[in-house]
């Protein structure tokens, strides 16, 4: 299952990755058009377009101008929704070292699966009455970023699912990486208010809803679920877990009918509340059970991260794959421990590629990438022998093939020494000091 993780690797990067460019643009834009044929929003934006278009007159530019201003509003709005995610995602990062964390995000990621297909009921997205909405340009504007606060049922928990991986993967605060998320979510908004723009200002007509409309829904809720199963998938991992997801689907459906139940309004009877969420639990747990018994799922795969690389250099991104080449080769191991917000770190990576011999020196070992975020961090870090993953980072630590510690510096601008110690074979006396 070697294409999972490639496909997770790209399409984290593609969302949240430090690099922003036309694929992760189109991918965001195409997610909110997707997101715009729901079944809970398509049938409305001739509604709402032909609303706006009466807020300035039958005819003329102030009939599109409406329409437009409820566009700019919409996709400002999930451009702020970007800055929130890019201010608060060092703290977020932090709190993803912790399994517990990553299993909680993975409950309420489902829930929100669930709640994109219709099938439980969550009581924090509500619609919005554009009568309420001022007059005036003004007032249009405001009634699209009304619009854009999560008010829709199906939509909302679709969006708080890409703010999250938004979060999940921003790096130190800074206004690249601020401008950056607000760009992708502002992209995500302009697909989402795509059909009212071509309706409202353009007057085009959009397809007919029917049932193809609910196949999408499905789609994208089943996709809200995956995202959902990587977070699982990792807290099982950091904790050292081995349970196959038709286990966790199943115990997912329970909370899902548990959850429908509870967070419904009070005022209606429990056994009509029960009804209502029975769809979530038994729906789920039925699509376990049928795949377990088709073989499909079954046995856990252990999640194995892909390989990266940079510029001429192969760095690997799993451990056990790293030691397991290092000591099947009898090459040494290098190990570059990195994070984003570590600015050191990034010219660690460039002088790699401009120093000719280190570079050179590099080819000859195993390489080995730790990112801050991986949930094997937190193991190094509890290491009694590297109590410099406890202060900061960087960090770069050279194995022999048994996994004996050669070299370990904090130090990025040591090439000297590092290549003195990638040209020798065996590990040193244990005499000899440790640099």
């Amino acid at each position: 299952m070697e294409w999972i993780g490639e496909w997770n690797a790209w399409l984290a990067g593609r969302l949240a990755g430090p690099e922003f460019g036309l694929q992760s643009a189109l991918l965001l834009w195409a997610g909110g058009i997707v997101a715009a044929l729901l079944p809970c929003v398509y049938p409305l934006y001739p509604i709402t377009a032909s609303i706006l278009r009466e807020r300035g007159g039958q005819s003329g530019w102030r009939s599109a101008a409406h329409p437009a201003a409820y566009y700019l509003g919409l996709s400002l709005v999930y451009g702020s929704f970007g800055v929130v995610a890019a201010l608060s995602g060092g703290a977020f990062n932090e709190a993803l070292r912790w399994p517990s964390v990553n299993l909680a995000i993975a409950v309420v990621i489902f829930l929100l699966g669930l709640s994109s297909m219709e099938l439980l009921h969550l009581p924090f997205f509500r619609g919005f009455d554009g009568a309420r909405a001022p007059g005036g340009l003004g007032g249009s504007l405001l009634f699209g970023a009304a619009a854009g606060l999560l008010s829709s049922p199906c939509v909302g928990p679709v969006v708080v699912t890409v703010l999250i991986n938004l979060a999940a993967g921003a790096g130190a605060v800074s206004l690249s990486s601020t401008l950056g998320a607000a760009a992708r979510m502002t992209i995500f908004g302009l697909g989402v208010g795509l059909p009212l723009f071509l309706t409202g200002v353009f007057g085009m007509r959009l397809p007919r809803s029917g049932r193809w409309m609910r196949w999408v829904q499905i789609a994208l809720g089943l996709l809200v679920i995956y995202f959902a199963g990587t977070y699982y998938f990792k807290a099982m991992a950091a904790w050292r877990i081995e349970t196959g997801p038709a286990l966790a689907i199943a115990a997912l459906s329970m909370l899902a009918l548990a959850a429908g139940i509870l967070l419904q309004r009070r005022e209606i009877a429990l056994h009509v509340r029960t009804l209502r969420s029975l769809p979530a639990g038994l729906v789920v747990l039925a699509a376990a059970v049928a795949l377990h018994l088709s073989g499909w799922i079954g046995a856990p795969q252990p999640p194995q991260l892909p390989p990266e690389r940079i510029g001429n250099l192969l760095w690997l991104r799993d451990r056990d794959q790293a030691f397991g080449q290092a000591r099947e080769s009898g090459r040494l191991l290098f190990v570059d421990f990195f994070a984003e917000w570590c600015s050191n770190c990034h010219a660690f990576q460039e002088t790699v590629q401009e120093n000719q011999a280190l570079n050179q020196a590099l080819q000859s070992a195993v390489l080995y990438k730790v990112d801050d975020r991986d949930p094997v961090f937190q193991s190094f870090q509890e290491d009694p022998r590297f109590p410099e993953l406890l202060i900061g980072l960087p960090f770069f630590v050279i194995f022999d093939a048994e996994g004996n510690v050669l070299y370990q510096t904090t130090n990025y601008l040591a090439s000297a020494e590092m290549i003195a110690h990638l040209k020798q074979n065996v590990a040193p006396p244990p005499s000899v000091e440790r640099r």
